[in-house]
C-alpha cells in the first residue's frame, strides 16, 4: 500500500460519510500531533511520484515496449 494509516496518512471507510467526517474532524482538532503524518506524506509522494523520477521511468517503459512491438512486427513479416 502507498497510505499507512496513522504512518503517512489517514484511512477510513470511503463508503462511510460519518467515517469520513469523524476521520476529518480528528485530523482538524489534531493538526499538532499530525505533523508527522503530514511530514512522511509528503516524502511519499515526493519519493514515489516526483516527475523528474518518473518521466525517465515512463520514457524508458515506452522505449522498451516499442522495441518489443518493433520486434514482433518484425519477426511475423
Amino acid at each position: 500500500e502507498i497510505i499507512v494509516d496513522g504512518e503517512n496518512g489517514l484511512l477510513t471507510d470511503f463508503f462511510s460519510v460519518e467515517a469520513i467526517a469523524e476521520r476529518a474532524n480528528e485530523a482538524l482538532s489534531r493538526q499538532q500531533e499530525y505533523q508527522g503524518i503530514r511530514a512522511a506524506a509528503r516524502k511519499t509522494i515526493l519519493d514515489r511520484y516526483d516527475w523528474r523520477k518518473i518521466i525517465p521511468e515512463q520514457v524508458a517503459f515506452l522505449r522498451h515496449m516499442a522495441g518489443q512491438a518493433r520486434n514482433k512486427k518484425t519477426r511475423n513479416n
